[in-house]
């Protein structure tokens, strides 16, 4: 049962009387799903459809995960030539390809070649500019100061 404090609050003695005393207006507004695949139980054998191939009944617990590990590798290694097979975009073009392809491209190192491109493109475009090879289409600013003569 309940024992009185002295401060006039009660204190409850077990769970199942705390569990009985609670307040159920606001559970009974919830609003569930149903449940269209139930959580698997701690010592069942593993029921998934997902899986490559059913365990047999009669196989033992390491070899039913020697087993599972087996498949998981084969199911991730047909995944990743799955992936490979898909053509990156940035990999089909013929300057930005090779950088693509290679093991260890991060953004990062992306985004510090495309920096470094961008350098290159302005430093000739400044060459460019001073060469012969250009040609003005208006003519030179007159110079105003020419305090230095």
């Amino acid at each position: 049962g309940k024992r009185n404090t002295s401060s006039g609050s009660s204190v409850v003695a077990s769970a199942k009387d705390l569990i009985a005393s609670r307040d159920t207006l606001l559970e009974a507004t919830f609003e569930f799903d149903p449940v269209a695949e139930p959580l698997p139980r701690l010592g069942k054998r593993n029921t998934n459809k997902n899986m490559a191939y059913d365990i047999p009944p009669d196989m033992g617990k390491k070899q039913a995960r020697s087993e599972a590990r087996k498949a998981a590798a084969l199911e991730a290694e047909s995944r990743a030539a799955q992936e490979e097979r898909q053509k990156n975009i940035l990999s089909s073009l013929p300057i930005l390809g090779d950088m693509v392809e290679e093991k260890n491209q991060t953004p990062v190192k992306f985004l510090e070649t495309g920096a470094w491109l961008g350098i290159a493109i302005l430093v000739l475009w400044e060459f460019y500019l001073n060469s012969p090879f250009f040609d003005r289409a208006a003519p030179m600013a007159p110079v105003v100061y020419q305090l230095f003569m």
